[in-house]
């Protein structure tokens, strides 16, 4: 029997709630990798070597984030949104859930604002968080109006 990652995401979250917190939904969320590029000169060489160098400034990239907003984060994670908070778990190869490494109060969030763009794919969002700096990651496009709504000024009431 094969199991889906929904369920092991819910089954998560479930084991993380208060008594009287509502689930709501889960988003997978990327911290924005940084934009590596240029010419690829010989591919058999420079390839792995460029993904090496890839892969290190992202994990670099979501620790400047971390400690910019003093909330533990990952390059990629699930975020588990309740009526209450936002849990926040790892996550491994294959998007396989890992351990709950924090969680943010709804309270503790302003409000969630994206550019208005058509584009497909991952999309950033900004999180204004109270007495903290903005949060920058990115979703998947599909998830971007929930987000938008279910953190905005209208939400709050």
């Amino acid at each position: 029997m094969t199991r889906s990652l929904g369920d092991e995401v819910r089954r998560a979250v479930d084991a993380e709630l208060q008594p009287g917190e509502v689930f709501r939904v889960v988003i997978p969320v990327l911290i924005p990798p940084p934009n590596v590029g240029g010419g690829w000169g010989p591919a058999v060489v420079i390839v792995p070597l460029f993904w090496a160098v890839k892969r290190s400034m992202w994990r670099r990239a979501a620790a400047t984030a971390q400690a910019q907003v003093g909330i533990p984060l990952r390059r990629r994670m699930l975020w588990g949104t309740t009526d209450r908070r936002v849990l926040i778990f790892a996550v491994g190869a294959r998007w396989k859930v890992g351990p709950l490494i924090a969680s943010i109060d709804r309270s503790d969030v302003i409000r969630a604002v994206a550019p208005s763009t058509v584009s497909q794919g991952w999309r950033s969002v900004a999180f204004e968080l109270v007495n903290r700096p903005d949060l920058r990651v990115q979703v998947p496009a599909r998830l971007i109006d929930p987000i938008v709504n279910g953190f905005g000024d209208q939400a709050r009431r």
